[in-house]
Order: C-alpha cells, then sequence, then structure tokens
C-alpha cells in the first residue's frame, strides 16, 4: 500500500514541496535499487496521543499573624454651647366641661336586726331626805297646818297634829335645800314666831326660812 505523497519532482529523492497529513510519521525515500515490483512497507496507523493531567496539588498557604493597630484617640475637645433664651410658653386653658353624672339607683339597705337584749338598768339612788320638825304653840287654835315652798304654799297639804298642852307639830322629809314657809292657824296666815330667819314676801308680809342639811 502507498502512502499518498505530494510533491515529488522525480526520482532524485529530493524533498517534496508539501507537507505531509499532520500526525503522519516520516517514511525513509526510496531507493532506486529497490527491485522491480516490491512495495514500500506499510506505515504504521497514528495512534492518538493520551496525556494525563497531573492532579492537582493543594496549594498550601500560611495567613499572616494579624497585627496590632495602634492608633492614638484624640484628645476630647470641650464643646462649647449656648443655652438659648427660654422662651414664655403660652397656653389657653381649656374651657371647663359640665360633667354629668348619673346618680346610682338606690339599693335596699337589708341590715339584721340585733337580738333583743334585756336592759339591765340600775335603779337610781333614792333622794337623800332630811326630817325638818315644824312646831308651833296656839292652845286657842283649832286648826293648824304649814305651807311653804316645799309643798306649793298648799294650806291643806300638811296639817300639823296636836302634841298638848297647845303644841302642834308637823315632821316633814324635805331634800337638803333652804325653803321660805308659814303656819296658817284656823285661816290665817302667820310667820313662824321661833323662826331663825325671816323675809319680805311680795305681800309685804314676813315669810320664815328653814334651812334642810
Amino acid at each position: 500500500m502507498k502512502t499518498r505523497e505530494s510533491g515529488f519532482t522525480g526520482p532524485t529523492g529530493k524533498k517534496n514541496a508539501g507537507k505531509r497529513a499532520s500526525n503522519a510519521p516520516s517514511t525513509p525515500p526510496v531507493s532506486l535499487g529497490r527491485p522491480a515490483g516490491q512495495t514500500a512497507p506499510e506505515a504504521p496507523a497514528p495512534q492518538p496521543a493520551q496525556a494525563q493531567a497531573p492532579a492537582p496539588q493543594p496549594v498550601l498557604t500560611k495567613a499572616p499573624a494579624p497585627q496590632p493597630v495602634l492608633t492614638k484617640a484624640p484628645a476630647p475637645q470641650p464643646v462649647l454651647t449656648k443655652a438659648p433664651a427660654p422662651q414664655p410658653v403660652l397656653t389657653k386653658a381649656p374651657a371647663p366641661q359640665p360633667v354629668q353624672t348619673k346618680a346610682p339607683a338606690p339599693q335596699p339597705v337589708l341590715t339584721k336586726a340585733p337580738a333583743h337584749q334585756p336592759a339591765l338598768t340600775k335603779a337610781p339612788a333614792a333622794p337623800r331626805t332630811v326630817n325638818v320638825v315644824f312646831w308651833i304653840f296656839q292652845p286657842q287654835a283649832r286648826r293648824v297646818s304649814v305651807c311653804g315652798e316645799f309643798n306649793g304654799w298648799s294650806p291643806e297639804a300638811n296639817p300639823m297634829e296636836p302634841r298638848g298642852e297647845g303644841r302642834w307639830q308637823a315632821v316633814l322629809a324635805l331634800k337638803p335645800g333652804r325653803y321660805q314657809y308659814k303656819f296658817v292657824i284656823d285661816g290665817e296666815w302667820m310667820a313662824d314666831p321661833d323662826a331663825k330667819q325671816n323675809v319680805y314676801n311680795a305681800f309685804g308680809t314676813l315669810n320664815s326660812v328653814v334651812e334642810a342639811a
């Protein structure tokens, strides 16, 4: 089998002007003394080149150690501010609004009557009285009584009893105090002739005075 050649000029064995097909191996020149009828050996078929890509290698890089950044803070500067002058605030008071409240409905109050307790009352002490003895000597009298402030000047309230030999007497229990009195002898009013004290009354006559103590 002959290879395809192009550009041969003759049997001189000069190089052909053209190029063989790519990847075809070069063949030796034909010897002029090759016997007739002998063909050139067949060139082997070109084999594709199988190239194995090398395995990727990891790239180890060492990160540089962080360097501290030293910065010097600027010195604080005083801030001088001028306070604004206070402005008067004028506010208008809102007009008062009438408050309308609804009175709650009255609720009945249920109270339980306390149980009846017997009333224990202490009887007041009886007022203290003093026995006062009234007497007069009237042997001719038929009826004698004593009246005064202690009985409302009533001639019938405290009649006196005869004690013999013309002596009339009455013992009255009076509260401590000062009383004016008189005797009524057969209808005639008479002051006590033995009284220690007498005072004038509104009629210009004398009333006797007794003190119960």
